[in-house]
């Protein structure tokens, strides 16, 4: 299954980034994900099986701050098509995003190879798709502007 494989990408570039472009190639596996993910049909399995093992988090979180050291803060703004120049600004954190992504995303694995595949994409799909969704969305928007942010230059007077 091609998202289980994109899925699988993430977790092994959260673990080991690249040593170079390392917003670039993030940037481009997010636009894989979504692509893949679009692609999947509804599922359901009704059986019961156990929850994914608990994670920690702030433990994960800090091992990412470690790797992911030039990452950090960045404005959401409250409301996006509404009140337009008059909206309250939020604070998001990248490093929030990606730990957040690592453990949905862990847990769509762990569901795949220890309950079934249904079980899998019903939950990746529906009780939590606006969770990590959000999250990589804002993570999407939030390395896009760093790039371009990094590579403007001023022009000449």
């Amino acid at each position: 299954m091609e998202i289980l494989s994109k899925l699988k990408e993430f977790i092994d570039f959260i673990n080991n980034p690249p040593k170079e472009n390392v917003d670039e190639k993030l940037l481009k596996l997010i636009d894989e994900i979504f692509y893949v993910f679009y692609q999947i049909p509804d599922r359901s399995d009704d059986n019961e099986y156990p929850d994914p093992p608990k994670h920690e988090y702030e433990k994960k979180y800090k091992e990412l701050r470690g790797i992911f050291n030039d990452y950090g803060y960045y404005n959401i703004p409250d409301n996006v098509c509404t009140k337009i120049a008059d909206t309250k600004m939020n604070v998001g954190d990248a490093i929030d995003d990606i730990a957040d992504l690592y453990f949905e995303f862990s847990d769509f694995i762990w569901r795949y190879e220890n309950t079934s595949e249904n079980d899998a994409i019903w939950y990746f799909k529906n009780p939590n798709k606006l969770h990590w969704e959000e999250h990589l969305r804002d993570l999407q928007y939030y390395l896009f502007k760093k790039i371009d942010e990094e590579s403007y230059t001023e022009p000449d007077a």
